[in-house]
């Protein structure tokens, strides 16, 4: 068996090393632009290959006889990835972002996009609830343990992509009507047992391939951040700091970014999802939480954990040939309960009633 696992950053390490427990006798393959990341991952036991994504034929090359593979590039990679490992027939697990529709893919293979934590382990729960419920409320987080001024926030994945998400339009379903609103609206306090904390909650981007599958009459995915995050984010959009405008041939936000993953702490760190369903009388509450392990963030954990745990069903022939999205595991008891089985296996506390 071939496996590979494309996009070595923080989660993708992960994938890697959990990959590596699971298929011992599986050849891994690791590809990368980075000389360092590709020398780790060497030292991890894979067979590194050093891959531009951005060239369909490097991306071809790498997923050209995988069995399947993992994928973990920055969102604008992300859509030559799909392609190229469709184009040479090798089935994906992808955590990436993009903003290229994954239906708009003619899949000749088994492709799982956005499998990561939200959207991701969140579209699962939604999926699991889909039979039966009419409002579907998704709220994710991944929080500092010990948050610190100005922004209560600490960097643990993409800062290009985390600023990205606070400016992006919102795709929410209000009286079963899609509709697009602002990142950051709709804002409310959400009381979190778990943690024991209020958080402010916002609209953001996450429904992605749920607008499609699940059929409802209120949806939306909010982020939550300890009070005052939003304002600041706001006030930050104001100014102009998150334009896409170009300075001196630079996107402003990819400056911002560059200057936030300087400037924030990266502190140990906490992951929620919560998925609230109501229907035909009934009320289900799923939850994932996971907390730094004192090697990995918990983001990274709960990211990568779940993309390992449906590659799994990929490689055991549990998925058709086909865009398939997490919530179609979660639509399947069977496939449900083994991939939430499989996480809890893992450490991460996951409670539903």
């Amino acid at each position: 068996m071939r496996i590979g696992v494309l996009g070595l950053g923080r989660v993708g390490l992960l994938m890697l090393k959990e990959v590596r427990k699971l298929y011992r006798e599986a050849e891994v393959v690791a590809g990368d632009l980075s000389d360092e990341r590709l020398r780790d991952a060497a030292e991890l036991g894979a067979t590194p290959v050093k891959v531009n994504a951005g060239k369909s034929q490097d991306l071809e090359s790498f997923f050209r006889g995988l069995d399947a593979a993992l994928v973990g590039l920055p969102g604008d990679l992300a859509v030559n990835a799909w392609r190229a490992a469709n184009e040479v027939g090798t089935d994906i697990v992808d955590i990436s972002y993009s903003e290229i529709d994954p239906f708009s893919i003619e899949a000749k293979v088994v492709f799982v996009p956005d499998a990561g934590m939200a959207p991701g382990l969140s579209n699962v729960f939604a999926g699991n609830a889909s039979g039966w419920a009419k409002k579907i409320r998704i709220y994710s987080a991944g929080l500092p343990l010990n948050p610190a001024p100005p922004l209560n926030y600490s960097i643990t994945w993409s800062p290009e992509d985390l600023l990205d998400m606070y400016t992006r339009p919102a795709k929410i379903v209000r009286k079963g009507r899609i509709m697009t609103v602002p990142a950051l609206s709709y804002q409310e306090l959400k009381y979190v047992p778990e943690l024991n904390l209020w958080l402010e909650a916002f609209i953001t981007d996450g429904l992605r391939t749920l607008i499609k599958t699940v059929k409802a009459e209120e949806m939306w995915e909010k982020t939550m951040r300890f009070p005052g995050h939003a304002e600041k984010i706001k006030l930050l959009i104001d100014l102009g700091f998150l334009s896409k405008e170009e300075l001196m041939g630079i996107p402003v936000i990819k400056y911002s970014a560059s200057v936030l993953s300087r400037s924030l702490p990266r502190d140990k760190d906490m992951a929620i999802v919560i998925v609230e369903a109501y229907g035909e009388g009934r009320r289900i509450r799923y939850s994932a939480i996971d907390f730094h392990d004192g090697e990995n963030t918990a983001m990274s954990r709960m990211t990568g954990l779940t993309a390992v745990g449906i590659l799994r069903l990929v490689l055991e022939n549990k998925l058709e040939r086909g865009i398939r999205p997490p919530e179609i595991i979660g639509m399947d008891e069977d496939l449900f309960n083994n991939l939430i089985q499989w996480l809890k296996e893992r450490g991460i506390k996951i409670a539903q009633y």
